[in-house]
């Protein structure tokens, strides 16, 4: 298997674990409103938690990038991010 197909599989499966994320995001917030609905500390906790997940997908997200990038020789070519 050539490199730039298993850098393309890498991306996949990270763009798959991505989507998982959002899910559990989802459920959180689900959740906070369920719970701000008799108000407390575990919506704060379910909010704080969205945060967290949203964080990681971010995170995930430009790791895929990079990798397609790589895997489409245009590695480098993109504007530095802030």
């Amino acid at each position: 298997m050539r490199s730039t197909e298993r850098l393309e599989e890498v991306a996949d499966e990270l763009a798959r674990l991505s989507e998982s994320l959002a899910d559990l995001a989802m459920e959180s917030l689900r959740g906070a409103l369920e719970e701000g609905e008799e108000g407390g500390e575990a919506a704060l906790a379910a909010v704080r938690e969205e945060k967290v997940l949203n964080r990681a997908r971010s995170s995930l997200d430009k790791a895929v990038r990079l990798l397609r990038s790589l895997s489409a020789g245009t590695a480098g070519d993109e504007e530095p991010e802030p």
